[in-house]
């Protein structure tokens, strides 16, 4: 199986996960680093979470309008 998963995506390493949240945290792991400025529409409270414990800012750039349905 990890053969095939290197031969579709081309990556040589994969980390398989059971929700896409744990996904995010090894991402953010190796991209988010203290200081980074992450900007976003409306972060998920996991994903604000996971942002702040590297000691990085999510920025919402939701416009005002967006709450206005």
């Amino acid at each position: 199986m990890i053969r095939s998963i290197q031969a579709v995506t081309g990556f040589e390493y994969r980390a398989s996960t059971h929700q896409a949240r744990e996904g995010e945290n090894i991402l953010f792991s190796a991209l988010v680093k203290e200081g980074d400025v992450i900007p976003g529409n409306a972060h998920f409270d996991t994903t604000k979470g996971h942002i702040e414990f590297r000691k990085a800012r999510p920025l919402d750039c939701t416009i005002s309008e967006a709450y206005d349905t």
